[in-house]
């Protein structure tokens, strides 16, 4: 989340990940993000929380169909188009966040427990040219057993390359 105060609140209400639904249960949970990761856990959260936000910068959602179908016919509160403008807090723990609506200057405070934010993520690559020649244009290239040509490291999925691969 790129906003100058949120690393005080990682872990303090603001998660990337749910790695123990429970945490959030009676709790206000707000998720933010469009795609599958997003609406899954805004459904898995929805019995367990008191309340349960979708906040997406986008009118549509990305998901797949039968996903949005249901995230839609849930208790669900959606609130699109916004995107997170600030968060704040009480004795270091997250306790409200400011949405801005897209193309407008009207904003919301929503009082919450916990941010979920499920945004993905964007690849850095740059470092692959100091790896040597065996890294060239964005790839990795490997051997049948995925091995680079640095003892010990392997890659995996679309960032390898190797003889034959058909693209």
């Amino acid at each position: 989340l790129n906003l100058d105060n949120a690393e005080a609140f990682e872990n303090h209400g603001l998660d990337y990940f749910v790695n123990d639904l429970m945490k959030y249960a009676g709790k206000k949970v707000a998720i933010a993000g469009g795609g599958d990761s997003a609406i899954d856990w805004a459904l898995m959260l929805e019995p367990i929380a008191s309340e349960v936000y979708l906040i997406h910068r986008r009118p549509e959602f990305r998901a797949h169909e039968h996903s949005v179908s249901r995230l839609k016919s849930s208790s669900v509160n959606l609130l699109t188009p916004y995107l997170i403008d600030g968060l704040s807090g009480n004795a270091g723990e997250l306790s409200d966040i400011r949405l801005k609506k897209v193309k407008s200057d009207e904003t919301i405070d929503l009082m919450i427990d916990a941010l979920i934010v499920n945004y993905g993520f964007t690849s850095n690559l740059e470092h692959l040219s100091s790896w040597g020649p065996d890294s060239t244009r964005n790839a990795i290239t490997v051997k049948s057993d995925m091995s680079t040509y640095i003892p010990g490291v392997y890659a995996a999925g679309d960032i390898c390359t190797y003889e034959g691969k058909v693209k």
